[in-house]
């Protein structure tokens, strides 16, 4: 996401739905039940979505018990429309020198 063209929900939390570098902070467990429930997700269905085996772990996701890792935080609020798809990311990987 460019931060010239913020897609992020400005709720109570919005560091929770800034990217990585831009200061994320791990939301809490109810924040992501209420993601889930905004997708319209069961817990097994969340866990497929996340690439869990079993909806065993989305539990503990939201029950506090273990912190979300950005990249599963931002599929989910993706899938559930809370943020949009970047497509006018700057990011642009560092030139490497070719090998001789």
């Amino acid at each position: 996401m460019n931060e010239q063209y913020p897609t992020y929900n400005q709720g109570p939390r919005p560091a929770i739905y800034k990217r990585y570098d831009a200061g994320f902070e791990p939301p809490t467990g109810a924040k992501i039940k209420a993601e889930i429930a905004r997708a319209g997700l069961t817990r097994a269905q969340a866990a497929a979505l996340l690439g869990y085996k079993s909806s065993r772990q989305v539990r503990k996701l939201t029950s506090g018990e273990k912190n979300i890792s950005y990249a599963m935080w931002r599929l989910l609020c993706i899938y559930s429309g809370s943020i949009l798809v970047d497509t006018k990311a700057t990011y642009k990987p560092e030139a490497r020198e070719p090998k001789a």
